[in-house]
């Protein structure tokens, strides 16, 4: 994917981000923008172990933000319509007041969550299948902010190379997430 075909969605109401912290919705968020591709309520529920009802009250839900849309029925009728994400990057902007920093730390801790499960799923595969896996990594580095925004770009433009036009599953490939952080360092004292 080239980056003049990136389309950023931007979260910065607190109720917003909010309302995808929960952690069903993550998971659809996290096929949906992942894959790039529309999927009805039924295929997802094949995927996230939620009823195809419960799905849709969900995707409902991230249709009011803006963070999925309906795409065209399948079926000429209307009723298996699918969804799909709104863009191909979703970007969280929380503010700074109060209401704000509790809706960030309440999608930091969902996310959180979700990492935990990875870990926790991570250690009880075969040692062997554990190969090339990182569970936590952390350095630190001296940078000044044009380097550190240079490296966001760098780490966002490797990461969606993975994406293209490859095929979603086959050939040996299997979903994996990445989840890195850029962020000041909180010196001791402060």
């Amino acid at each position: 994917m080239r980056d003049e075909d990136e389309v950023q969605v931007e979260l910065s109401d607190a109720r917003a981000i909010r309302a995808i912290a929960h952690e069903a919705r993550q998971r659809v968020i996290n096929i949906l923008y992942a894959e790039q591709r529309p999927m009805t309520a039924t295929q997802l529920a094949g995927r996230t172990s939620l009823s195809p009802s419960a799905l849709s009250y969900h995707l409902r839900a991230l249709e009011r933000w803006g963070v999925v849309i309906r795409d065209e029925a399948a079926d000429g009728d209307g009723r298996n319509r699918p969804w799909r994400a709104a863009g191909t990057v979703l970007a969280i902007r929380a503010g700074h007041g109060a209401g704000d920093a509790g809706a960030a730390d309440a999608l930091f801790e969902a996310m959180l969550d979700d990492q935990r499960q990875r870990i926790r799923h991570l250690r009880t595969l075969p040692e062997q299948d554990q190969e090339g896996f990182t569970s936590m990594s952390v350095s630190t580095y001296w940078m000044t902010d044009d380097e550190v925004a240079e490296v966001r770009r760098e780490l966002d433009r490797l990461l969606r190379s993975y994406r293209g036009d490859r095929p979603v599953a086959g050939e040996g490939r299997r979903r994996i997430a990445v989840t890195y952080s850029v962020l000041p360092v909180v010196e001791s004292g402060s």
